[in-house]
């Protein structure tokens, strides 16, 4: 036990006292926050594991020792407080991830982009539509490939009579989904060739590159006849 934390009568001193209290209430709080807020981002993480450090030397004043740590060159001795909060800060500052904040939240109208991307494909306009599909998009499905999709559905539908945006949804950082701002559009859509009607979603995701959205999958539904959505087959022979 350290001298100076012992009184005349052996009993720790008032500040030794109160700074074990002040490390027990510390610790609790910072354990509920964590707990409580698993998705915290690295800078808060570091301000807590500081707090931390210092209320786990505020508990550790009250033992004895010293800790010897570091390189032959640069050796650090720390006892009582000084020593549990140099232990506490580095080792949990190696658990700390880096800060990985890719979102982007574009101030465009998702809405622009969507309709501007089924219009040019609604013309045939490929080139046009193929430049507002994002860097992944482009990354999976080369010019060619979108082309000849872009052909296959027009041979199976024709060209769309009528368009109606039925649904718009903008979310952050979906499950399964690389971190970024998403936006799924749905259209019903009227097609010459199709007895039914026809959804067509358009998935936009947040391009810091473009400043904007962009479309990152296009995806066709039917619905059956208890309303659930099935994918249309464009290499079935079958009409809908």
């Amino acid at each position: 036990m350290n001298e100076e934390a012992v009184g005349s009568h052996g009993k720790l001193s008032a500040q030794m006292v109160l700074a074990f209290i002040f490390g027990v209430i510390f610790v609790s709080v910072i354990l509920y926050l964590s707990m409580t807020n698993p998705s915290l981002n690295s800078f808060t993480r570091m301000i807590f594991l500081v707090i931390l450090s210092l209320a786990a030397g505020g508990v550790g004043g009250v033992l004895p020792g010293f800790i010897i740590a570091g390189n032959p060159n640069k050796l650090v001795r720390a006892g009582g407080a000084l020593a549990v909060f140099l232990v506490v800060l580095y080792f949990g500052s190696r658990f700390i991830p880096p800060t990985t904040d890719t979102a982007f939240l574009p101030a465009q109208d998702p809405s622009l982009v969507s309709n501007k991307f089924v219009s040019a494909v609604d013309a045939v306009k490929d080139e046009e539509a193929y430049d507002l599909t994002s860097k992944a998009f482009k990354s999976v499905m080369s010019y060619f490939f979108f082309t000849e999709n872009s052909k296959k559905i027009s041979a199976k539908l024709g060209t769309p009579s009528a368009r109606t945006m039925v649904e718009q949804r903008v979310l952050e950082s979906p499950a399964g989904m690389a971190p970024g701002f998403y936006c799924n559009t749905t259209y019903a859509v009227d097609y010459p060739k199709s007895s039914v009607k026809i959804y067509q979603n358009i998935n936009l995701v947040g391009e810091k590159e473009s400043n904007d959205w962009r479309v990152f999958n296009v995806w066709f539904y039917v619905k059956d006849s208890s309303g659930n959505f099935l994918p249309v087959d464009f290499n079935s022979p079958n009409p809908l």
